[in-house]
């Protein structure tokens, strides 16, 4: 089975755009959404922009349904002894991870930010 893919894209103005169908190329290190057009704070742009940051949905939601997404700050507990565990959603290696917790080792997500607005 795969999994969902989903995109989120954020501008250095703070203002971002769900995106559910999305090619990304990448030229180097820089991930490019160029055939996309994104509302850009209010008004449609070309998102082949140095500004534009690309995140990735990880494939589960939190607590209330709301889709979680690469760089948002969550709360969640510990599957091995209900411990809160809070820090930014990442990839490293080769798994999801919110404070060094493997994601599989965690429950009870709740999205309390991210880093766009923090």
């Amino acid at each position: 089975m795969q999994r969902e893919l989903r995109f989120r894209v954020w501008s250095n103005e703070k203002c971002f755009k769900y995106i559910d169908n999305v090619s990304i190329e990448t030229d180097g290190c820089y991930v490019s959404t160029h055939r996309l057009k994104v509302l850009h704070c209010g008004t449609l742009c070309d998102s082949h922009r140095e500004d534009v940051i690309t995140e990735q949905y990880i494939g589960i939601p939190d607590e209330d349904g709301i889709p979680i997404y690469e760089n948002d700050i969550v709360r969640a507990k510990s599957v091995f002894d209900n411990t809160p565990v809070s820090g930014r959603v990442r990839f490293i290696g080769s798994r999801w991870e919110v404070d060094n917790h493997p994601l599989t080792e965690l429950f009870e997500f709740q999205i309390i930010g991210n880093i766009h607005t923090e």
